[in-house]
C-alpha cells in the first residue's frame, strides 16, 4: 500500500430544524427540515492493482478506491384540518435532495405529495388511510463511470434512478375496553424505473398486518401479531 496507514477522516454534520403552528382551532400547521452530510477526507489513494474474487491479481480500472460521499436535505410540511368532525384531513409536500461522489448521477431531487385521513368512527374505533405520489429525477448524469468500470452505459442504480412512485397504506385500530387493542393495517404499492434501459425497471409491494395486544392493570402487557408481505420486480438484466 502506498501508506503505513489509512489516514481515514471524514467529518459528518446533522441537523433538524421543527416548526409547529395552530393559529385557529381547526388548523394545525408543521413543517420539518433535515439535513446531514458525510464528507469523506480521505486523500487519494494509487492502488493500480488489486486481488480479483480472491483468484488472481487484476488491474485496476479506477486506480484505486473512490472517496465516496453523500449529502442529503429533506424538507417536510403538513397542514390539518379538523373542521369536519370527526375527519381530520392532511395534505404534506416533501423534498429530497441527495448530493453523491462518485456516482452516476451528481444529486438527485424528489417531490413528494401526500394526502392523509383520520376517522374517529365510534369512541372505539379509529380509521388512518394515506395516499402517496413521489416522482424522482437525477441530474448531472455521467455515464463515463459506468464504462471506466465495464459497466453498460445505459445501466441505471435504482436508488438514485429516475422513479415514480405510487403507494397507499391503511390502518385500523379497535379498542373494545381498557384491557385489549386491535388493529389491521395494509400497504400497497409501485415503483416505476422508466428512465433505466438496464437494471430495475418496476417494483411492486404488498403488505397485510394483524395484531392484538392484552394491557392489564397491574403492568402485565403481551400481544400477538401476524404480518404477509409480498414483493416483487422486474429487471433488465445487463448479460442478455
Amino acid at each position: 500500500l502506498p501508506r503505513s496507514t489509512a489516514e481515514a477522516e471524514a467529518s459528518v454534520f446533522s441537523t433538524n430544524v421543527n416548526l409547529v403552528s395552530r393559529p385557529i382551532d381547526d388548523w394545525r400547521f408543521s413543517a420539518r427540515v433535515r439535513h446531514y452530510g458525510y464528507d469523506n477526507q480521505v486523500p487519494a489513494t494509487s492502488i493500480p492493482q488489486f486481488i480479483n474474487y480472491d483468484t488472481s491479481v487484476t488491474t485496476s480500472s479506477t486506480g484505486g478506491p473512490r472517496p465516496y460521499a453523500h449529502d442529503r436535505t429533506n424538507f417536510d410540511a403538513d397542514a390539518s384540518w379538523t373542521g369536519f368532525q370527526p375527519v381530520a384531513v392532511t395534505v404534506g409536500y416533501g423534498h429530497n435532495n441527495t448530493g453523491h461522489e462518485f456516482r452516476i448521477f451528481e444529486s438527485t431531487g424528489e417531490d413528494v405529495f401526500r394526502v392523509t385521513a383520520d376517522a374517529i368512527g365510534t369512541q372505539w374505533v379509529t380509521f388512518r388511510a394515506e395516499y402517496e405520489l413521489s416522482g424522482r429525477d437525477g441530474s448531472g448524469l455521467n455515464e463515463s463511470l459506468l464504462t471506466q468500470t465495464g459497466e453498460q452505459p445505459a445501466m441505471r442504480h435504482y436508488d438514485v434512478a429516475n422513479r415514480t412512485r405510487n403507494r397507499f397504506t391503511g390502518q385500523v385500530d379497535i379498542l373494545p375496553n381498557d384491557l385489549w387493542m386491535f388493529s389491521a393495517s395494509l400497504g400497497a404499492g409501485q415503483d416505476n424505473y422508466e428512465d433505466s434501459y438496464f437494471g430495475l425497471q418496476e417494483s411492486t409491494f404488498r403488505t397485510f398486518t394483524v395484531s392484538g395486544d392484552l394491557q392489564r392493570p397491574d403492568g402485565w402487557r403481551a400481544g400477538a401479531s401476524y404480518t404477509y408481505e409480498r414483493y416483487s420486480g422486474f429487471q433488465q438484466s445487463r448479460n442478455g
